[in-house]
């Protein structure tokens, strides 16, 4: 991705995240695969009012000829299972309903609405692995806190994984 760009994927629920965790009141750059995408984008930003959107669209590498990359790693709940060591941080960016329902033993919390304005309270100098329900938040949560830690993990996998392996117990 463009570096220090945050990914929210295009889903039923893109205006709600970009509502949440975008800057009100200027102009927004889309960046998308293709121009369906953007009109797609575009149909639902309107509708929370966002109509200033400056649309890119084709390979990442070649949106902003010359601007930075990034990435980072997307994991499994297995293999968080596997790799984890005492010194990570692992972040549950889930709704606090669910949180308190069940969780990863030894999370933190951090809503993934939240996660912009609490980036203060994530370890910069530790390897933090982000999750979710089954993944879309955990993307973006790891997007906003990639640019601010060492190393972030995108837990890309179905939370029903994580109780399967015996990684919650936590209610």
């Amino acid at each position: 991705h463009l570096a220090g760009t945050i990914s929210i994927n295009l889903g039923t629920q893109l205006a709600t995240y970009v509502g949440w965790l975008t800057p009100w009141g200027r102009p927004l750059a889309v960046l998308a695969e293709s121009r369906e995408e953007i009109e797609e984008a575009r149909r639902q930003l309107v509708r929370i009012g966002v109509d200033d959107l400056v649309p890119a669209w084709g390979p990442v590498t070649g949106l902003v000829p010359g601007a930075p990359v990034s990435s980072y790693r997307r994991a499994t709940f297995a293999d968080l299972a596997t790799e984890r060591t005492e010194s990570d941080v692992v972040l549950d960016v889930r709704r606090t309903e669910e949180y308190d329902a069940d969780h990863v033993r030894g999370a933190r919390h951090l809503p993934v609405h939240e996660v912009r304005d609490r980036l203060a309270e994530v370890p910069t100098d530790r390897r933090v692995w982000v999750y979710c329900a089954g993944g879309f938040r955990a993307g973006t949560a790891a997007s906003l806190i990639e640019r601010h830690v060492a190393e972030v993990v995108h837990v890309d996998d179905g939370f029903d994984r994580a109780v399967a392996l015996g990684l919650t117990g936590c209610p």
